[in-house]
């Protein structure tokens, strides 16, 4: 639902920069002087868009901040102690001022260059700009093999970085000098009661994150059959409304009966569009910049329908997972080593290779046999960095080294896409984002959130109804997490050294993998789309793109997934590799009503 650049005035000719713009903006915002230009869109139905202007000076800020800046009040003064979801910019004093909130929640990039910057919402508006960036092939390898970039701070374009989490950055007009600042989010000191009592505290900070961010109850829950959206809307106000997207029978039937028990007050089922996940793959890399997989910006285009029957804002409980139910953290004897280029690779490094949260754990070697000798060598090399700044962490027996790590940027975990194609077409609340849940986290131990501990028992403790229906995950009712056979027999020596080996040399050749969307892309139009994204690749020096194209053509061929991931990666490179390259100005941007722009220039 929104777009924002703002560049070094230095193009003549182009006043105004591009904004790439999917979520079908309907206002525009204009601000130019002799130094720089800035322009915005967003949907008037908006409630999430703060614009302060008058003379020779502009704030723009979007998202749910915990409070607004005051009249007058200097940005980076109000920036220190604030919490919530929002990112913005302010040019005012021949200086321009961009940030983003201390968990990073709303990517920012940053091109600069030679005293020539840019900064933008997203890669693909940058690209736009006429900005003298390339395509940063071993970022773009890194994203295509695991899913997203861990090993540096750049990004998929050459010149350009994402504010880290808090950054506050000034850029002077007159000098193009930088100054740099962290904020770092405010947390309580809730050690000694997580120890005490983990799900009771934890159930007090769920409640306070709820009520005090799902405020308006005409914000929509997008509800699963799963765990945490259940227990969101059961820490809620009655007479809520929800909306599930009607994927799987079993699911569906779910989300009805956590309906019912909370009595909510209007409930919705959105069907899939029959070429719903081919539109989105096409259009994903102009999103994600290239940097995460495009079938996980999965309901990209649900948005711009449902403000056409009044949903223009959703609550969502999404990464609970990760922060919660610590998702990828493992047992210390859990944690088989992973090899890379024939090295053994250990602790959280093996954990990247192995359960990034990919739906293929081959997808590292499947995609380096696409890859030339150049390509390959490139690809190892930035894994074997990657692998050598993970470092390993070691608490209550558990490797936690990899969570940390997305924890402390959550903009890189591979299921982040979701929030994007969220962020481009409305307003979002999101309760994970509320500091209470984060102190909870920082005070809290392995052993508390590993299998949902703590927040299962935290549900049984609310004795709320939903409780007693089945998750979709496990198909029973929730349940205390408790230690079973299954795990004692993952952690036994025997088990590790000589069965494990066996069993998972078995599984790789033997038993068919399978990945929830792409039944939505084994179709002409699906197969079309990701065919026309590799030969976007053909000369490039890196790829072996008939090894691509073979990888089609094996998935096409029966119900075996393995080679789904690979692909649709490969095609996510090329179609981001493409917009780098070709685009000078954006195909994307819609131009809304010239009644509803604004413009304001000073000298």
């Amino acid at each position: 639902m929104s777009g924002f650049c703002l560049r070094s005035q230095r193009v003549p000719g182009h006043p105004y920069p591009h904004v790439v713009d999917l979520g079908a903006s309907d206002v525009f915002g204009e601000f130019a002087s002799g130094l720089v230009s800035a322009r915005w869109c967003y949907c008037r139905t908006s409630a999430q868009r703060h614009i302060l202007e008058d003379d020779g000076r502009v704030l723009f800020l979007e998202g749910q901040p915990d409070r607004l800046p005051e009249k007058g009040e200097p940005i980076e003064k109000w920036l220190d102690g604030r919490s919530g979801s929002f990112r913005g910019f302010e040019i005012a004093d021949d200086a321009v001022r961009i940030f983003v909130d201390p968990l990073g929640t709303r990517p920012v990039f940053l091109f600069e260059r030679a005293g020539d910057w840019c900064a933008a919402d997203k890669l693909a508006t940058i690209s736009a700009n006429e900005v003298d960036a390339e395509v940063n092939w071993p970022a773009l390898l890194e994203a295509c093999a695991i899913g997203s970039i861990y090993a540096a701070e750049d990004t998929t374009l050459t010149h350009t970085r994402r504010l880290e989490p808090g950054e506050f950055v000034e850029i002077d007009l007159r000098t193009s000098a930088t100054r740099k600042r962290r904020f770092a989010l405010r947390l309580q000191d809730l050690h000694a009661a997580v120890q005490t009592d983990p799900a009771g505290t934890l159930l007090g900070c769920l409640t306070s994150a709820v009520q005090e961010t799902w405020k308006d109850p005409g914000t929509w829950l997008l509800m699963s059959g799963g765990l945490d959206s259940r227990f969101t809307l059961a820490l809620a106000d009655t007479g809520r409304k929800a909306i599930t997207l009607d994927y799987f029978p079993e699911e569906t039937s779910i989300a009805v009966k956590i309906a019912e028990a909370c009595s909510t007050g209007e409930f919705r089922l959105h069907q899939l569009p029959t070429l719903h996940y081919v539109n989105m793959v096409r259009e994903a890399s102009l999103i994600t910049g290239g940097m995460l997989d495009a079938n996980f910006i999965n309901q990209k285009g649900f948005g711009i329908e449902w403000r056409s029957f009044g949903i223009s804002s959703v609550a969502h409980a999404f990464l609970f997972d990760t922060i919660l139910k610590a998702w990828f953290v493992r047992h210390q004897s859990e944690v088989p080593p992973a090899r890379l280029a024939g090295a053994p690779v250990t602790g959280a490094a093996a954990l990247v290779l192995q359960a990034m949260g990919r739906g293929s754990s081959l997808t590292i070697g499947d995609l380096s046999q696409a890859l030339t000798p150049d390509g390959a060598e490139a690809l190892n090399k930035r894994l074997k960095d990657l692998c050598q700044s993970m470092g390993s962490v070691v608490e209550d027996g558990f490797e936690i080294g990899f969570e940390r790590r997305l924890i402390s940027d959550i903009c890189r975990q591979v299921h982040f896409g979701f929030m994007l194609g969220w962020y481009e077409e409305g307003d979002i609340v999101s309760p994970i984002f509320h500091p209470s849940i984060w102190s909870w986290y920082s005070a809290s131990r392995p052993t508390h959130r590993h299998q949902g501990k703590a927040i299962r028992e935290a549900l049984l403790k609310l004795g709320h109804p939903v409780s007693r229906i089945p998750a979709i995950s496990t198909m029973g009712a929730v349940t205390e997490a408790k230690p079973s056979l299954r795990d004692r027999v993952r952690r036994n020596s025997i088990y590790r050294n000589f069965i494990r080996p066996i069993r998972t040399h078995l599984q790789r050749s033997y038993t068919p993998l399978h990945i929830t969307s792409s039944r939505w892309l084994r179709n002409r139009e699906g197969l079309e789309t990701i065919v026309e994204g590799i030969h976007f690749l053909e000369g490039n020096p890196l790829i072996n793109v008939e090894v691509g194209l073979e990888y089609v053509k094996r998935f096409a061929a029966g119900d075996d997934d393995r080679y789904f991931v690979p692909a649709v990666a490969l095609m996510n490179a090329g179609r981001w590799s493409r917009h780098v390259t070709k685009a000078r100005k954006s195909p994307q941007l819609e131009r809304p009503d010239r009644s509803q722009q604004v413009r304001r220039q000073s000298a």
